[in-house]
């Protein structure tokens, strides 16, 4: 049972964000409660990598991240407030030491758990949860629990020195919290338990939400030579034509399949081809000199991360708080950036939710 005379925060979502998000307040002498619609927490973290769980980069910069709103220097606030070796800090705390790789492709320090796979790197940020006292409730999710919000305040503006009663300000079929943290991810993966159930709640909030678009992910062509192609990598340059202007450009190894073109250099043009996409524009890849037509993606069930999420200029850098509601935070995949291949994303989902926890419990 959580402690009445402890700060009482409600996490939703028991991914990377959430759980970082969790320890953290627990930390700073919160009781922390988390809901998780899956049946154990973090499944889609237990997978990432391939199994291997690139968990951040030597090289974690603005310029490796996509935001489709929001202040121009939000990303660069976040990161400053947790560094890749604050992130490397971080889960050192809880028995992870951290193993670098660098591969021919780019300079970049993938760093990985010292000879640890997915599984137990999310087993080890769990348990470290249970430790500080966490408590989960699983098969249940923040649609599920007739979340409502209620200032019960004395009329008075919070201000520092302003000795006011705050109160409970959520309420719940759970009971009353202090603060509510949403964490519940992406449309990306959807064997993992994403989805859309929290819409709803988003909704009730007034929260304002950008469509999800699959990014990370292959990109499709309906050009005969594929199949001539299928099976081949190649290292070279990519770039991604709109409307037959070029408009960005990548390079690494890419990989040819019968009627779609991957590689990390194509997945990191994937997010930007979804959106031009979706908006009727025509969209193709320029490869050695030979130009392929893109029809579409390869959708969210293979797509890495997602486009798209809770607008950015809703919430407060600093804090992951929104701007609208007092005490509601937000963190992870379900903010409207995404970073690169590499690392990249989850070292977003661990700083942001590092950020709403330490802000929720102050």
């Amino acid at each position: 049972m959580l402690s009445k005379e402890k700060k009482q925060i409600l996490i939703i979502g028991a991914g990377p964000s959430g759980m970082t998000a969790a320890l953290s307040a627990a930390r700073e002498g919160c009781a922390c409660f988390v809901v998780e619609h899956n049946d154990a927490a973090g499944k889609k973290l237990a997978l990432t990598g391939n199994g291997r769980c690139n968990y951040t980069n030597t090289d974690i910069s603005t310029v490796h991240y996509h935001q489709g709103s929001g202040e121009d220097g939000f990303i660069k606030k976040l990161l400053e407030a947790f560094s890749y070796e604050d992130c490397i800090s971080f889960f050192e705390g809880i028995g992870i030491e951290p193993e670098i790789k660098r591969y021919r492709f780019d300079d970049h320090g993938y760093v990985y758990p010292e000879g640890e796979n997915a599984a137990a790197f999310r087993d080890r940020l769990y348990g470290a949860c249970l430790e500080e006292g966490v408590v989960f409730k699983f098969g249940l999710g923040g649609e599920d629990i007739g979340l409502e919000y209620k200032d019960i305040s004395d009329g008075q503006p919070d201000q520092p020195g302003h000795s006011g009663r705050s109160g409970r300000r959520f309420t719940s079929r759970l009971g009353d919290f202090d603060a509510c943290i949403i964490a519940t991810g992406s449309n990306a993966y959807p064997m993992t338990g994403s989805d859309n159930s929290i819409y709803p709640v988003l909704m009730h909030f007034g929260i304002k939400f950008n469509r999800f678009y699959p990014a990370l992910c292959a990109l499709f062509s309906k050009d005969e030579h594929l199949r001539e192609l299928k099976g081949r990598r190649i290292e070279t340059g990519v770039v991604l034509k709109i409307d037959g202007e070029p408009v960005m450009e990548e390079r690494g190894e890419i990989q040819f399949n019968e009627h779609s073109i991957s590689g990390i250099p194509v997945m990191q043009l994937s997010g930007y081809a979804a959106i031009m996409l979706s908006q009727g524009r025509k969209c193709s890849l320029m490869i050695d000199g030979r130009e392929y037509p893109v029809h579409r993606t390869a959708g969210f069930d293979r797509s890495q991360c997602c486009s798209g999420g809770v607008d950015l200029d809703w919430i407060c850098p600093e804090t992951m708080e929104s701007r609208s509601v007092k005490g509601l935070y937000f963190c992870g995949d379900i903010l409207d950036v995404y970073g690169d291949c590499g690392g990249f994303n989850l070292h977003m989902s661990f700083a942001s939710g590092y950020t709403a926890g330490k802000s929720a419990a102050e």
